[in-house]
Formats: C-alpha cells, sequence, structure tokens
C-alpha cells in the first residue's frame, strides 16, 4: 500500500476532476439542490454539448495522470508504478472506458429535465447518443493527432541545452534536451482547451446564434477540464520544490480580487425630489 501512496499524492488533480464528474448529480439533486440542480435541466439539443464536454473531462483526467505517472520517476524520483512501466499515449481501450464515466451525471440530467417536463425522453436519449457520436469522431481525429504529436520533429533548437537547465527540466526534457512526447500532448491538450474556452465565451458574448444553446453545465464541465490542467500542470512543476499548487491558486484569486475593473459596480445619484413615493396602493388604484 505504500508504494501506491506516493502515485496517489501526484495523480490527486485527476482524481479529484473524476470524483466531480462522478458526484456532481449527487451534489446538484441533494445536497445543493437550490443552488444547482437547474443546471440539470436540458433540452435534448442541450445534451449533446454537455455529453461531449463530460467525455473531454474524463479523458482529461485519464491523459493527465497517464502522463504524472509515466514522468513522474524521472521529475520526483518516484518507483515506476506498482503495475507496470507505463507509456507516453493510454491504450485506447481504457480512453474508450473512460467514456463510461460521465453516465451517471448524463442520467441524472435525463431523469431530471424528465421530472421537469422540459422535454421527452427521446430528444433527450437522442441528445446523448448524439453527443457519444460526436466524442467518437473527436477521439478518433484526437488519436491521430497525438500520434502525430509524439512523432513531432523537435520543438527546440538544435542545440543541446546545459546540462543544468536539462536537469531542472527532468520530467520535461529527454537526456538530449528534446521535450518529451508526452509533454508535446499535455501542452497541445492545454492549448486547445484554452482555446475552445476563450472562444466559446467570445460567441457568448456576441451572441452568435450557432452557440445559444450551449447550456450552462457544459461552460461549468469545460472550466473543471480546464482547471484539470492547469493544476495537474503546476503540481508537476511545483512539487519537486515542496510548493502547494493551492497556493499559487489563492495568490492569482487574491490578485485578481484586488484588481476594481473586474468588478461591477452601481453608481448611485443623490435623490433630489420633494414630492413623497407614492405607496402601493395609490398606485394601484391610479387611473
Amino acid at each position: 500500500m505504500e508504494s501506491f501512496l506516493p502515485h496517489f499524492f501526484v495523480l490527486r488533480f485527476p482524481l479529484i476532476t473524476i470524483l466531480f464528474l462522478l458526484l456532481f448529480p449527487l451534489i446538484a439533486l441533494r445536497l445543493a439542490r437550490s443552488l444547482l440542480a437547474n443546471l440539470l435541466d436540458l433540452t435534448g439539443l442541450q445534451m449533446t454539448p454537455v455529453t461531449v464536454a463530460a467525455c473531454v473531462m474524463s479523458w482529461t483526467a485519464l491523459l493527465t495522470g497517464w502522463m504524472l505517472l509515466s514522468y513522474g520517476p524521472a521529475r520526483f524520483g518516484l518507483q515506476h508504478p506498482p503495475f507496470g512501466p507505463l507509456i507516453e499515449v493510454p491504450p485506447w481501450s481504457l480512453v474508450w472506458a473512460m467514456s463510461l464515466i460521465p453516465l451517471p451525471l448524463l442520467v441524472s440530467a435525463l431523469r431530471y429535465s424528465i421530472k421537469q417536463q422540459t422535454t421527452t425522453w427521446r430528444r433527450l436519449a437522442w441528445g446523448i447518443a448524439a453527443g457519444y457520436l460526436i466524442s467518437s469522431a473527436l477521439l478518433l481525429v484526437g488519436r491521430f493527432s497525438l500520434e502525430y504529436f509524439v512523432a513531432f520533429p523537435e520543438l527546440f533548437a538544435a542545440h543541446r541545452p546545459p546540462l543544468h537547465v536539462i536537469g531542472f527540466m527532468r520530467g520535461y526534457l529527454d537526456s538530449q534536451g528534446s521535450l518529451l512526447p508526452g509533454q508535446r500532448i499535455v501542452i497541445a491538450g492545454f492549448v486547445i482547451t484554452l482555446a475552445v474556452y476563450f472562444f466559446l465565451g467570445f460567441a457568448h458574448y456576441f451572441r452568435l446564434k450557432l452557440f445559444g444553446n450551449v447550456p450552462s453545465l457544459a461552460y461549468v464541465l469545460l472550466l473543471a477540464t480546464l482547471a484539470c490542467w492547469t493544476l495537474s500542470g503546476l503540481s508537476f512543476f511545483l512539487d519537486l520544490y515542496r510548493v502547494p499548487a493551492s497556493l499559487v491558486v489563492f495568490l492569482y484569486l487574491f490578485a485578481t480580487a484586488r484588481i476594481s475593473k473586474s468588478d461591477h459596480y452601481y453608481h448611485l445619484f443623490a435623490d433630489f425630489r420633494t414630492d413623497p413615493v407614492p405607496s402601493p396602493p395609490h398606485v394601484l388604484a391610479a387611473p
């Protein structure tokens, strides 16, 4: 059991991501029903982007966890996982199996939406099926993309970095100073997720009709996916120096809270009227 504990610590953010995806229906419908339950009230068309976002979130947890275990021995001096050495990309059978993780969330949303009489179960089921179909297409494209990134030519200059740089960046660079294939995959996944997040934000801001049906739950899942990429990357770098990633998050939130332009202010003006404000009965009785 002791051999598993360091790996569990390294995997804390991917594991938290999976637990969030599994426990969110319980939290939304039981523990914080008045606050979060409406997120699960979806139409059949809205169920499709939620399904895609949930699948991507589960795959992100798998991929970040796999990278942490693959390069943890080089970065932290950990032993290889008890179940054997890993490769840069997880087996695709395991990736497909991770598509089952969102099912509790999707079934809960289906049941709650039917209970709210938002739409019929057939439309919701078709929405889930369409989401899985789109997710499968994305997964196939991602598979070829990952294989390309693993074999991608060197991203750095041809000159070999100094030994102290390679030592500082262990777990990121190989002995020749080349960026490790798995790190290329993680960087690409983070950049793509960040681009999608900002794109949907701009689409919502400019009220593009094509993206007007994206529900709030899809944004929540996408934000959690982005948090998984970010916190896993921070922990992989900072754990070597015993600096908690949560400290960086706290400092970031503290800094943004100190920026006054991030809040919205209502300007108040003094009331210079001399006549009394009419009472509600007077307003209702007015012709």
